[in-house]
């Protein structure tokens, strides 16, 4: 009887372990303790307030584009080992945010960038490293609203976004998802990655976009590391003139349907690692009771 029960030790230990890393990046957004300030990059109006357990993005006198950021300083990606965040992305009711008849949108998701930059803009949009995965959601001037998952890189100086690492799917008309961003420090590839539902009937990731961060590539090196960002942008498209949503409190949020908000997760290695540990404990057990009972 003595090896169940090491093995639901050894069970309970690696439960343990893999916990303990998975709140490695961690907050609850019950406090707006390890945030960096909501910063404007573009336009005025568009905030990040950390409140009632979510990051409420809002848009209260909107010019004809916003884009906002909050850096997390907490804890920063490595560049020499593998990591991967997750937030989910909540629009309560779209119906709220557009105005009829004019084509709006709002995106909400994470930001990754190389620790250190000043993120600036330039023609209306960033001109700095930045690897972002965004929830998307617009309204067309007939008053239908779609869905989709997009992500955009934008390379050192530049202001536009690099087609060739710029991605995009449709996802379903639900108003919750998840977005993901992990590290692979053996390639040295960012991956950005959806859930279409968020937490409801648990996460499962599809990859919609990768960049390697190499010196050759994105200017990155073994001395290098990555900071995590809440970002948001919100605007119009269609003609010459118009004007973005008015975001209110609660309608356009990030948190974490499961209950562990930015949350730090293990690579598949990890996992993959537990499992095995626990195959071969299992294999022994077994292997020691068909010893026994010929005995």
């Amino acid at each position: 009887m003595k090896t169940p029960i090491r093995l639901v030790l050894l069970a309970a230990f690696l439960t343990s372990a893999l916990t303990l890393k998975a709140q490695t990046l961690l907050t609850d957004f019950s406090t707006a303790s390890g945030w960096g300030t909501s910063t404007h990059l573009v336009g005025s109006s568009g905030t990040f307030d950390i409140t009632g357990g979510v990051a409420d993005f809002t848009v209260d006198s909107p010019a004809d584009s916003e884009f906002a950021y909050m850096k997390y300083n907490g804890a920063v990606g490595s560049y020499s080992s593998d990591w991967s965040v997750q937030i989910d992305v909540n629009y309560a009711i779209p119906a709220n945010i557009f105005s009829s008849g004019i084509e709006q949108f709002i995106n909400l998701g994470l930001m990754v960038t190389t620790t250190g930059v000043t993120p600036g803009v330039a023609s209306n949009a960033p001109n700095f490293n930045a690897f972002m995965i965004q929830s998307n959601l617009y309204q067309d001037a007939a008053n239908v609203r779609s869905r989709d998952i997009r992500t955009a890189v934008f390379a050192p100086g530049s202001a536009t976004d690099d087609a060739n690492r710029y991605a995009q799917t449709t996802v379903s008309a639900a108003t919750a998802t998840a977005v993901q961003i992990s590290y692979n420090a053996t390639t040295q590839v960012l991956t950005a990655g959806f859930d279409a539902d968020g937490a409801a009937g648990g996460y499962s990731f599809t990859a919609i976009g990768t960049l390697t961060a190499a010196a050759n590539t994105w200017g990155m090196t073994g001395s290098d590391t990555f900071s995590i960002h809440l970002m948001a942008n919100s605007g119009y498209d269609g003609g010459a003139t118009g004007v973005g949503p008015v975001i209110g409190t609660g309608e356009a949020t990030l948190d974490n349907l499961s209950g562990t908000n930015l949350t730090a997760v293990p690579e598949p290695s990890t996992y993959a690692a537990i499992a095995g540990v626990l195959a071969l404990g299992l294999a022994a057990w077994r292997r020691q009771r068909r010893i026994a009972a010929r005995a």
